[in-house]
């Protein structure tokens, strides 16, 4: 005659199982989910940055008159200011600014978290992927630092914040195109955009440490649209390599 006990053991493992295959995900399609994750983070930022310069208040370092936001002139970080330049309340808008800023960062980090998880046929391939990880999340660390720092109160610390996430995000690409290259999985169409956003970000941390050099008002222009240039290829770096690898997942899923 079967033990009640051990009977009700049994069945509470397998209910236990059947819970755990329903609620927990499955380890294979975390990475995919991950990648949905950042295409989403991805859209929020722009959607969120289009909004905040529809409500910005006006004006600029050079004419602060100015009624609107001028893209070619006003910088990203001016929409995270406390007060516009002729000293309204920008609160809507630096409100608007720092939702963004937290979706890019959290879009960034879990790309190349993702991708760590992706890259791992060789340990060569895990190791740069991983350092690719962990330059990725000081990243996006960077740019919540950005998100924090408004320039007009805490200019120092608001530039250092820049250059902490530009230079981390570009070792951590480097560090991916890298794990791509010796690792025998990933598609090869993912080295392409990978080259051309790291060219794009040497070029862009060049403009920067001259635009600095001079002084806040240097090359007005030529920094707020580089900055503009390189900010949005970031994003759509992001949202091109995680659609490729999702499509990849897919494939070889099926």
């Amino acid at each position: 005659m079967e033990n009640p006990a051990l009977r009700s053991t049994s069945e509470a493992g397998v209910i236990g199982k059947f819970m755990a295959m329903k609620l927990l995900p499955n380890r294979a399609t975390i990475p995919r989910t991950l990648l949905r994750i950042a295409i989403a983070c991805c859209v929020a930022f722009m959607l969120l940055i289009a909004a905040a310069m529809m409500v910005f208040p006006g004006g600029t370092m050079q004419n602060h008159a100015e009624a609107h936001y001028r893209f070619f002139q006003n910088p990203f970080s001016d929409l995270g200011r406390t007060h516009a330049f002729d000293g309204r309340s920008n609160t809507v808008c630096m409100t608007l600014f720092i939702a963004a800023m937290i979706a890019g960062a959290l879009g960034v980090a879990v790309f190349f978290v993702a991708f760590a998880r992706l890259a791992r046929s060789s340990k060569l391939a895990r190791l740069f992927s991983s350092l690719g990880a962990l330059l990725g999340i000081s990243a996006a660390l960077g740019f919540l630092g950005v998100a924090c720092t408004p320039w007009d109160l805490y200019m120092h610390t608001h530039i250092q914040f820049v250059f902490l996430a530009f230079r981390s995000l570009l070792v951590a690409t480097v560090f991916d195109l890298l794990a791509v290259l010796v690792d025998g999985t990933l598609s090869r169409r993912l080295i392409g955009p990978f080259a051309t956003f790291i060219c794009l970000l040497i070029a862009y941390i060049i403009l920067l440490t001259a635009g600095v050099s001079g002084g806040p008002g240097s090359d007005a222009v030529l920094q707020a649209t580089g900055q503009k240039a390189i900010v949005f290829s970031a994003i759509l770096m992001v949202l091109v390599q995680s659609a490729q690898l999702c499509r990849q997942q897919l494939a070889t899923d099926h």
